[in-house]
């Protein structure tokens, strides 16, 4: 996490040279983590490193873009969960996984990781607290959970990319809707339906 961005990025590069997409889907850790996985979790987050990261591993490996870490997230739960304020790198990551694995946007996480939600509190809406609860949430819940102000969710800060990502989600697993549990936690996250570049 805390090594030099340029080294980091030099020796993934080197690492594919020598042993191609091979470098890019063996994981590592206690977490089971990819390269990919790693590079969007850094902190502090580092947008250039994540975006070679994402370069690399959709030429050299796009199935790890549909590959999950030991608690069930997938690159596109981590972007949606650590990078609201970098909306270019959430924005290519959706576009490359719609691309190369869009089951990603069905894919369930197995377990909540707590330091990547919001922390429960007054302020979070009981649908919020439910889908941090079970611990299963699809890349939307991630991304409407973490659209409001960095630890104060005073107000909604909607995006193009909570947009985008409900767009990708309506096309790849409409039935996710259907409860409206959904719905109301996306209102709450600033969504509106029938408006925005994403709604539908």
């Amino acid at each position: 996490r805390g090594a030099n961005v340029g080294v980091v990025t030099q020796a993934l590069a080197s690492a594919v040279a020598r042993e191609g997409g091979a470098a890019l889907g063996r994981a590592s850790g206690t977490h089971a983590r990819l390269p990919l996985h790693a590079a969007l979790l850094r902190s502090p987050p580092n947008e250039a490193m994540a975006l070679e990261a994402l370069r690399l591993t959709a030429e050299h490996h796009p199935a790890g873009l549909g590959t999950p870490d030991g608690h069930g997230w997938l690159p596109v739960h981590l972007a949606m969960a650590e990078h609201a304020s970098l909306q270019r790198l959430q924005l290519e990551v959706l576009r490359l996984t719609a691309a190369h694995a869009p089951g990603a946007f069905r894919a369930f996480t197995t377990r909540s990781v707590t330091s990547l939600l919001p922390p429960p509190g007054p302020r979070l809406p009981d649908v919020a607290r439910r889908a941090m609860a079970a611990g299963r949430m699809l890349p939307v819940h991630v991304a409407a959970l973490n659209a409001r102000g960095p630890r104060t969710f005073y107000r909604p800060r909607p995006t193009e990319a909570l947009d985008r990502v409900v767009q990708l989600t309506l096309e790849a697993f409409p039935e996710a809707f259907e409860d409206g549990e959904l719905w109301e936690l996306l209102a709450w996250a600033g969504y509106q339906r029938g408006g925005g570049e994403g709604a539908s």
